[in-house]
């Protein structure tokens, strides 16, 4: 079996705020339809504010999850160069 996925959710996590909690419904529901391991971190915008590049290096894909404002926009945005 081939080594999981490892997505990074990059975002500040809410429960309550329901495209957060359809964002870890989706990912479930893609590792059970495609049979594929998938390893999902939320990432706090507050985390990538420095050491972004090596803080996201590890992961194979980043997923920016909806909300405005998030609580550091430099963090979110710094999650996009990290994966060049």
């Amino acid at each position: 079996m081939p080594d999981p996925l490892r997505l990074a959710i990059v975002g500040d996590y809410t429960p309550a705020f329901v495209p957060h909690a359809k964002t870890d419904e989706a990912i479930e529901q893609a590792r059970r339809a495609l049979a594929f391991a998938v390893h999902a971190d939320w990432i706090p915008t507050t985390d990538l504010v420095s050491g972004h590049a090596a803080r996201l290096c590890s992961y194979d894909a980043v997923w920016i999850a909806p909300r405005a404002p998030y609580n550091s926009m430099t963090g979110a945005l710094n999650a996009y160069p990290a994966l060049s």
